[in-house]
């Protein structure tokens, strides 16, 4: 399909409505192939779509089917995914590449149009008119990158033969429970909104799917929310309903020094807190065995160490897996420049700590 068939096809796409399949003909005129082709592809997607047929001056050959594509994330995104029947050779293949791209509502492609191409497995993408914002690494620098590639992976190899007698024994159960629990929510979410999508031919309005998700996830919002520190050191978003920033004890720990320092503080001076981590430490998991939390400690503060790093990590992981909007997540994270100061992206007047903590700065 060549740009200019697609930008062709443009206001043709534009007639569809979010929960139909549409069949795009020459002039209306279905013949048997593509209406058999395009039967069998609605069946098999699996989804109540009413089907629409689309007659369209400029298209030649068998025709397209279509869907519209949404995003509970930027009410703005405008996409679509599209099925030349000249490239279907197996129909089941094309409701399978059809079915991703509906069904992926938190995180959809950015490319206003998505076209199927069976050819060794990979579809080809073209921009065409408006391009939703884009979810890259923009505003993480190389270092940051690097580190939620290799130290999640390390965190999380729980087949490792030799683990060490100091790691929270908690730590990977935890995280990989965090993990299951937003699947658990994500895929509530996700049905929930291809059922109203299906009922109702449009985007559910965010404040019912808030609702729904209450304190669990966050999906987006008009401003920042002040992040509340409770006396047991559980860290909450009062403004993003109430929700908890879950983190591991070590990585909670990290978290909240960086709350007590909100100008920042700069990753090589981090020695300068043994002190002050050991006591919040003791205060996020009163009752541990004191030689273990010093060795933990110790080896956070470490400057060949990896603990660190590890644990800086787990919060942005933390933080991502729980506030959905990507540009919204990255305020919550610790982040900065190499060699320079790291920080959480929010002014110190929304961050709101106890009395225990603010005695230590």
């Amino acid at each position: 399909m060549t740009d200019l068939r697609l930008n062709l096809l443009m206001p043709r796409l534009r007639q569809l409505r979010p929960g139909f399949i549409a069949l795009i003909v020459p002039h209306g005129s279905v013949d048997n192939h593509s209406g058999m082709l395009f039967s069998d592809i609605a069946v098999r997607l699996g989804m109540r779509f009413e089907r629409q047929i689309i007659g369209a001056d400029e298209v030649s050959g068998h025709g397209y089917v279509a869907v519209r594509r949404i995003s509970v994330i930027d009410s703005r995104f405008e996409g679509y995914a599209v099925v030349p029947l000249d490239r279907v050779g197996d129909a089941s293949d094309a409701a399978a590449f059809l079915r991703r791209q509906i069904e992926d509502v938190l995180n959809p492609s950015p490319q206003t149009l998505v076209v199927y191409n069976p050819r060794g497995g990979f579809f080809r993408r073209a921009m065409i008119g408006f391009t939703a914002s884009s979810i890259d690494a923009d505003g993480c620098d190389e270092d940051m990158a690097a580190d939620d590639f290799s130290y999640d992976n390390l965190e999380c190899n729980v087949c490792s033969p030799m683990p060490s007698p100091y790691m929270e024994p908690e730590s990977e159960e935890s995280d990989d429970c965090l993990d299951n629990e937003k699947k658990i929510w994500v895929d509530r979410l996700t049905s929930l909104v291809l059922q109203y999508v299906s009922h109702f031919h449009e985007s559910p309005p965010m404040h019912v799917l808030e609702r729904e998700i209450r304190g669990k996830l966050m999906l987006g919002a008009d401003g920042l929310s002040d992040i509340h520190v409770s006396n047991d050191m559980r860290i909450y978003l009062p403004g993003f309903n109430e929700m908890e920033l879950l983190m591991t004890p070590l990585a909670r720990t990290v978290y909240l020094l960086f709350l007590c320092y909100p100008d920042g503080i700069v990753l090589k001076n981090i020695s300068d807190y043994t002190y002050l981590l050991g006591e919040i430490y003791s205060m996020v998991k009163p009752g541990c065995d004191e030689r273990l939390a010093c060795q933990s400690i110790a080896e956070l503060v470490d400057p060949m160490g990896e603990s660190l790093q590890q644990k800086l990590s787990l919060t942005r992981r933390a933080v991502r897996r729980q506030i959905l909007d990507p540009d919204m997540a990255k305020r919550y994270m610790i982040s900065g420049t190499r060699g320079g100061v790291y920080g959480i992206g929010v002014d110190a007047s929304m961050i709101k700590l106890p009395d225990a903590l603010t005695r230590l700065r």
